[in-house]
């Protein structure tokens, strides 16, 4: 280290110290009164899925309200609200998938909601009816909302918090359940699903209401294309209620009564 002969040298030293020391007491200073700062308004905004309404801000602010003590008055203390807390309370909704909160100078809250997308109703005989998400798993019905979705009816029970890909059965239901949804024709046409011990598939159809024997899994892309190529090409010149039955378990063809 050089040493220090001047006294311009101690002053700028002196003048140093001195603006670390403000900077220190101006962070104290913001740090306290952050402390002391009631939470003025929590700000909820749910990303829209489309088609489908399950949840809404005012119904996550008072879900979350409802298990905070004291966040809906004005006198709780922003640093005393975990952000981790509330996001963790958030996603134990049913339908929320993702959530994130965050603090404001000002005194908010902001927190930012995605909702689950529900893909099928899935219909027991035995047990309450339950939904299956586009990630999989399964969540109860809603007491206040029912969207319009395909019905699926499986020899395959799966119970609520289950995700149904855990088998690869299931992840191939879920892969057709996901292309179905994504294509906006099949989205509209098949109403049913229907599985049955030997997991081969049944769909039913809105037009037409024709019965498709799709069969195995095994390849279902391939089944679908053929479906889509029948639909566009062979129903338009037969006419949408000359088949009943259409086939498709037979490789390259379309068997139709």
């Amino acid at each position: 280290m050089l040493p220090i002969s001047s006294p311009s040298q101690w002053g700028k030293i002196i003048m140093l110290i001195g603006v670390i020391a403000l900077l220190v007491l101006g962070i104290i200073q913001t740090e306290k009164k952050y402390a002391e700062k009631p939470c003025k308004h929590i700000q909820v905004q749910v990303i829209p899925v489309q088609d489908q309404h399950f949840i809404d801000a005012d119904t996550m602010l008072a879900y979350l309200t409802s298990h905070v003590e004291g966040l809906a008055s004005n006198h709780a203390l922003l640093h005393n609200i975990p952000t981790k807390t509330l996001e963790n309370i958030i996603k134990s909704h049913n339908f929320v998938l993702y959530c994130c909160a965050y603090k404001h100078w000002k005194g908010d809250i902001q927190i930012t909601i995605i909702p689950r997308k529900v893909l099928a109703r899935m219909l027991h005989t035995d047990s309450p009816d339950c939904y299956i998400d586009d990630e999989g798993k399964v969540v109860p019905l809603s007491p206040t909302y029912t969207p319009r979705v395909v019905l699926l009816e499986s020899t395959q029970k799966y119970a609520v918090n289950d995700v149904i890909s855990a088998s690869p059965a299931g992840e191939r239901l879920l892969h057709l359940l996901q292309a179905l949804v994504a294509d906006q024709f099949w989205k509209t046409q098949i109403t049913h699903i229907a599985i049955n011990h030997q997991d081969e598939v049944t769909l039913t159809t809105k037009l037409g209401r024709h019965t498709v024997l799709v069969g195995s899994m095994e390849q279902w892309e391939e089944k679908l294309k053929r479906l889509k190529l029948f639909y566009e090409v062979i129903l338009p010149a037969k006419g949408w209620e000359a088949y009943k039955i259409i086939n498709l378990k037979f490789d390259t063809q379309i068997v139709c009564e």
